[in-house]
Protein backbone atom coordinates (compact mmCIF):
# COMPACT_ATOMS: atom_id res chain seq x y z
CA UNK A 1 0.00 0.00 0.00
CA UNK A 2 2.83 2.24 0.96
CA UNK A 3 4.25 1.48 -2.34
CA UNK A 4 1.32 2.52 -4.11
CA UNK A 5 0.80 5.55 -2.83
CA UNK A 6 4.79 6.92 -3.24
CA UNK A 7 3.64 5.61 -6.75
CA UNK A 8 0.84 8.24 -6.94
CA UNK A 9 2.48 10.84 -5.64
CA UNK A 10 5.57 10.24 -7.95
CA UNK A 11 2.76 11.09 -11.06
CA UNK A 12 1.06 13.56 -9.60
CA UNK A 13 4.25 15.26 -8.98
CA UNK A 14 5.62 14.34 -12.61
CA UNK A 15 1.96 15.90 -14.51
CA UNK A 16 2.35 18.92 -11.57
CA UNK A 17 6.14 19.61 -13.11
CA UNK A 18 4.90 18.88 -16.96
CA UNK A 19 2.21 21.69 -16.88
CA UNK A 20 4.03 23.91 -14.73
CA UNK A 21 6.95 23.49 -17.60
CA UNK A 22 4.57 23.71 -20.66
CA UNK A 23 3.15 27.15 -19.19
CA UNK A 24 6.24 28.74 -18.16
CA UNK A 25 8.83 31.35 -19.88
CA UNK A 26 9.20 34.71 -21.11
CA UNK A 27 12.57 34.60 -22.76
CA UNK A 28 11.48 33.67 -26.32
CA UNK A 29 12.08 30.05 -27.07
CA UNK A 30 10.42 28.09 -24.48
CA UNK A 31 6.53 28.24 -23.93
CA UNK A 32 3.33 26.16 -25.82
CA UNK A 33 0.89 28.34 -27.22
CA UNK A 34 -2.05 28.69 -26.03
CA UNK A 35 -5.70 27.88 -27.15
CA UNK A 36 -7.50 30.60 -29.74
CA UNK A 37 -10.56 30.46 -30.54
CA UNK A 38 -11.78 33.28 -29.74
CA UNK A 39 -14.92 31.64 -27.62
CA UNK A 40 -12.36 30.10 -25.36
CA UNK A 41 -9.66 32.50 -25.25
CA UNK A 42 -10.40 35.05 -21.99
CA UNK A 43 -9.80 38.91 -23.57
CA UNK A 44 -7.35 41.44 -22.18
CA UNK A 45 -7.42 44.59 -21.68
CA UNK A 46 -5.33 45.46 -24.36
CA UNK A 47 -6.61 47.99 -26.48
CA UNK A 48 -6.20 45.22 -29.61
CA UNK A 49 -9.21 44.19 -31.34
CA UNK A 50 -10.67 40.78 -31.46
CA UNK A 51 -10.53 38.39 -34.55
CA UNK A 52 -13.53 38.87 -36.17
CA UNK A 53 -12.96 35.55 -38.48
CA UNK A 54 -13.60 32.20 -37.75
CA UNK A 55 -13.43 29.00 -39.52
CA UNK A 56 -16.77 29.64 -42.07
CA UNK A 57 -16.00 32.46 -43.08
CA UNK A 58 -13.34 31.31 -45.65
CA UNK A 59 -13.64 28.65 -48.28
CA UNK A 60 -11.56 27.92 -51.74
CA UNK A 61 -12.84 29.73 -55.22
CA UNK A 62 -10.70 27.77 -57.54
CA UNK A 63 -7.56 27.37 -56.64
CA UNK A 64 -7.05 29.93 -53.56
CA UNK A 65 -8.47 30.74 -50.38
CA UNK A 66 -11.13 33.53 -50.12
CA UNK A 67 -12.75 35.26 -47.43
CA UNK A 68 -16.23 34.56 -48.03
CA UNK A 69 -16.96 37.31 -45.34
CA UNK A 70 -15.41 40.69 -46.77
CA UNK A 71 -13.46 42.40 -48.96
CA UNK A 72 -9.38 40.90 -49.58
CA UNK A 73 -6.80 40.98 -51.88
CA UNK A 74 -4.55 37.95 -52.78
CA UNK A 75 -0.93 38.13 -52.92
CA UNK A 76 1.90 36.55 -51.90
CA UNK A 77 5.44 37.05 -50.48
CA UNK A 78 9.02 36.67 -52.27
CA UNK A 79 12.19 36.61 -52.18
CA UNK A 80 15.79 35.79 -53.81
CA UNK A 81 14.66 31.96 -53.90
CA UNK A 82 11.92 32.00 -55.61
CA UNK A 83 14.09 32.36 -58.46
CA UNK A 84 12.70 34.39 -62.09
CA UNK A 85 9.46 35.71 -61.87
CA UNK A 86 6.87 35.80 -64.89
CA UNK A 87 4.75 38.89 -63.28
CA UNK A 88 2.76 39.30 -66.24
CA UNK A 89 1.49 35.85 -64.95
CA UNK A 90 1.53 36.07 -61.75
CA UNK A 91 -0.71 39.04 -62.46
CA UNK A 92 -2.99 36.84 -64.41
CA UNK A 93 -3.58 34.36 -61.83
CA UNK A 94 -5.70 36.84 -59.66
CA UNK A 95 -2.49 37.56 -57.51
CA UNK A 96 -3.23 41.74 -56.89
CA UNK A 97 0.21 42.95 -54.12
CA UNK A 98 3.79 41.24 -53.68
CA UNK A 99 5.57 41.76 -50.89
CA UNK A 100 9.25 41.58 -51.88
CA UNK A 101 12.19 40.79 -49.28
CA UNK A 102 13.93 44.17 -49.27
CA UNK A 103 17.56 42.69 -47.27
CA UNK A 104 18.11 40.55 -44.40
CA UNK A 105 20.47 40.14 -41.65
CA UNK A 106 22.65 37.44 -40.73
CA UNK A 107 21.36 35.50 -37.91
CA UNK A 108 25.27 34.66 -36.50
CA UNK A 109 27.46 37.62 -37.65
CA UNK A 110 24.31 40.19 -38.20
CA UNK A 111 26.07 41.34 -41.20
CA UNK A 112 23.09 43.36 -43.58
CA UNK A 113 22.29 41.88 -47.47
CA UNK A 114 20.14 43.16 -49.94
CA UNK A 115 18.46 40.54 -51.57
CA UNK A 116 19.72 39.48 -54.95
CA UNK A 117 16.31 39.86 -57.16
CA UNK A 118 14.61 42.49 -55.28
CA UNK A 119 15.32 45.45 -58.02
CA UNK A 120 14.12 42.92 -60.62
CA UNK A 121 11.13 41.82 -59.16
CA UNK A 122 10.16 44.98 -58.19
CA UNK A 123 10.52 46.04 -62.03
CA UNK A 124 8.29 42.95 -63.39
CA UNK A 125 5.71 43.86 -60.59
CA UNK A 126 5.62 47.70 -61.17
CA UNK A 127 5.53 47.06 -64.90
CA UNK A 128 2.76 44.32 -64.42
CA UNK A 129 0.16 46.77 -61.87
CA UNK A 130 0.86 44.74 -58.83
CA UNK A 131 0.77 46.54 -56.02
CA UNK A 132 3.81 46.34 -53.82
CA UNK A 133 5.11 46.34 -50.35
CA UNK A 134 8.76 44.67 -49.04
CA UNK A 135 10.07 43.49 -45.92
CA UNK A 136 13.01 43.43 -43.93
CA UNK A 137 14.17 39.75 -42.39
CA UNK A 138 15.77 40.83 -39.01
CA UNK A 139 17.58 39.42 -36.59
CA UNK A 140 18.08 42.87 -34.87
CA UNK A 141 19.05 42.31 -30.73
CA UNK A 142 18.85 46.32 -30.35
CA UNK A 143 16.47 49.14 -31.53
CA UNK A 144 19.53 51.00 -32.89
CA UNK A 145 20.05 47.72 -35.21
CA UNK A 146 16.33 47.82 -35.68
CA UNK A 147 17.10 51.23 -37.21
CA UNK A 148 19.72 50.42 -39.12
CA UNK A 149 17.58 47.78 -40.56
CA UNK A 150 15.13 50.28 -41.87
CA UNK A 151 17.87 52.86 -42.88
CA UNK A 152 18.83 50.39 -45.20
CA UNK A 153 15.67 49.34 -46.45
CA UNK A 154 14.91 52.76 -47.39
CA UNK A 155 18.15 53.58 -49.17
CA UNK A 156 17.20 50.34 -51.47
CA UNK A 157 13.25 51.51 -51.74
CA UNK A 158 14.43 55.24 -52.78
CA UNK A 159 13.29 55.00 -56.01
CA UNK A 160 9.84 52.57 -55.11
CA UNK A 161 6.15 53.55 -55.83
CA UNK A 162 4.97 51.13 -53.29
CA UNK A 163 1.52 50.69 -52.39
CA UNK A 164 1.57 48.31 -49.77
CA UNK A 165 3.62 49.08 -45.84
CA UNK A 166 7.21 48.03 -45.37
CA UNK A 167 7.30 44.73 -42.74
CA UNK A 168 9.51 44.49 -39.79
CA UNK A 169 10.00 40.70 -39.92
CA UNK A 170 11.60 39.55 -37.09
CA UNK A 171 12.13 35.35 -36.84
CA UNK A 172 13.20 33.09 -33.81
CA UNK A 173 15.56 30.72 -35.22
CA UNK A 174 15.48 26.96 -33.37
CA UNK A 175 17.58 25.34 -36.35
CA UNK A 176 20.76 27.65 -36.45
CA UNK A 177 22.96 29.12 -34.06
CA UNK A 178 21.38 32.80 -33.46
CA UNK A 179 22.23 36.08 -32.12
CA UNK A 180 18.70 36.62 -31.38
CA UNK A 181 18.51 33.77 -28.78
CA UNK A 182 17.02 34.20 -25.56
CA UNK A 183 16.62 38.46 -26.51
CA UNK A 184 13.90 39.74 -23.81
CA UNK A 185 10.25 40.53 -25.21
CA UNK A 186 10.45 43.96 -24.05
CA UNK A 187 13.62 45.01 -26.62
CA UNK A 188 11.95 43.16 -29.44
CA UNK A 189 9.06 45.24 -28.90
CA UNK A 190 11.45 48.25 -28.57
CA UNK A 191 13.09 46.86 -31.92
CA UNK A 192 9.56 46.70 -33.91
CA UNK A 193 8.80 50.52 -32.79
CA UNK A 194 11.99 51.75 -33.57
CA UNK A 195 11.87 49.97 -37.10
CA UNK A 196 8.46 51.34 -37.73
CA UNK A 197 8.76 54.70 -36.67
CA UNK A 198 11.77 54.91 -38.78
CA UNK A 199 9.99 54.06 -42.12
CA UNK A 200 7.10 55.90 -41.29
CA UNK A 201 9.18 59.35 -40.69
CA UNK A 202 10.80 58.44 -44.47
CA UNK A 203 6.27 58.66 -45.43
CA UNK A 204 6.02 54.89 -46.00
CA UNK A 205 3.13 53.06 -43.71
CA UNK A 206 4.96 49.78 -41.74
CA UNK A 207 3.99 46.87 -40.34
CA UNK A 208 5.13 44.09 -38.47
CA UNK A 209 5.13 40.53 -39.19
CA UNK A 210 4.84 37.43 -36.35
CA UNK A 211 3.55 33.75 -35.69
CA UNK A 212 1.51 32.97 -33.24
CA UNK A 213 4.26 32.25 -30.79
CA UNK A 214 6.05 35.57 -31.58
CA UNK A 215 2.71 36.90 -31.46
CA UNK A 216 1.68 35.78 -27.93
CA UNK A 217 4.73 35.62 -26.54
CA UNK A 218 7.46 37.95 -28.36
CA UNK A 219 5.87 41.40 -29.28
CA UNK A 220 3.66 43.35 -26.60
CA UNK A 221 0.89 44.12 -29.61
CA UNK A 222 -0.72 46.79 -27.08
CA UNK A 223 2.60 48.94 -27.76
CA UNK A 224 1.96 48.21 -31.80
CA UNK A 225 -1.63 48.76 -32.43
CA UNK A 226 -0.38 51.94 -34.58
CA UNK A 227 1.77 50.06 -37.56
CA UNK A 228 -0.36 47.31 -39.60
CA UNK A 229 -0.37 43.39 -38.58
CA UNK A 230 0.84 40.20 -40.48
CA UNK A 231 -0.08 37.10 -39.30
CA UNK A 232 1.55 33.57 -40.28
CA UNK A 233 -0.90 31.18 -39.66
CA UNK A 234 -1.07 28.56 -41.87
CA UNK A 235 -4.40 26.41 -42.30
CA UNK A 236 -7.71 26.98 -43.30
CA UNK A 237 -8.74 30.38 -41.09
CA UNK A 238 -6.22 32.90 -38.96
CA UNK A 239 -6.51 30.92 -35.78
CA UNK A 240 -4.99 33.94 -33.61
CA UNK A 241 -6.85 35.55 -31.03
CA UNK A 242 -6.36 39.28 -31.91
CA UNK A 243 -7.44 41.24 -35.55
CA UNK A 244 -4.66 41.23 -37.70
CA UNK A 245 -4.32 43.37 -41.41
CA UNK A 246 -2.68 40.27 -43.60
CA UNK A 247 -2.69 36.78 -43.58
CA UNK A 248 0.24 34.30 -44.63
CA UNK A 249 -2.15 31.33 -44.82
CA UNK A 250 0.47 29.32 -47.07
CA UNK A 251 4.06 28.47 -47.51
CA UNK A 252 3.91 26.54 -49.94
CA UNK A 253 1.80 27.45 -52.47
CA UNK A 254 2.05 27.55 -56.13
CA UNK A 255 1.26 30.32 -58.39
CA UNK A 256 2.02 30.62 -62.51
CA UNK A 257 4.87 33.01 -63.22
CA UNK A 258 7.04 31.57 -59.75
CA UNK A 259 9.42 29.13 -60.15
CA UNK A 260 9.70 27.60 -56.64
CA UNK A 261 6.91 27.06 -54.30
CA UNK A 262 5.71 30.63 -52.49
CA UNK A 263 3.68 31.82 -49.47
CA UNK A 264 -0.06 32.96 -50.17
CA UNK A 265 -1.48 35.88 -48.25
CA UNK A 266 -4.99 37.26 -47.78
CA UNK A 267 -4.91 41.36 -46.88
CA UNK A 268 -7.99 42.28 -45.14
CA UNK A 269 -9.60 45.69 -46.70
CA UNK A 270 -11.82 47.21 -43.78
CA UNK A 271 -15.08 48.29 -44.43
CA UNK A 272 -15.72 52.28 -44.22
CA UNK A 273 -18.50 52.98 -41.56
CA UNK A 274 -21.61 54.64 -43.21
CA UNK A 275 -22.27 58.27 -42.69
CA UNK A 276 -25.29 58.61 -40.56
CA UNK A 277 -28.01 60.23 -42.55
CA UNK A 278 -29.45 63.73 -41.10
CA UNK A 279 -33.16 63.53 -40.44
Amino acid sequence: MKRIFCLLLACLLLCGCGISVENQSHQLGYTTVPPTDPTTTAPTEDPIPANPYGPMDFGYEGDYLSCLSGDYMLGIDCSYWQGQGNWQKVKGAGMEFVMLRIGQRGSEQGILAEDKMVHQYYDGASAAGLKIGGYVFSQAITPEEAIEEAEFALEIIKDWQGDMPIVFDWEKLDDVPARTYGLDPAVLTDCAVAFCQTIEAAGYDASVYFNRYIGYYGFDLSKLTEYDFWLAVPGEFPDFYYATDIWQYSFTETVPGIKEPTDMNLMFIPVEPEEESVQ
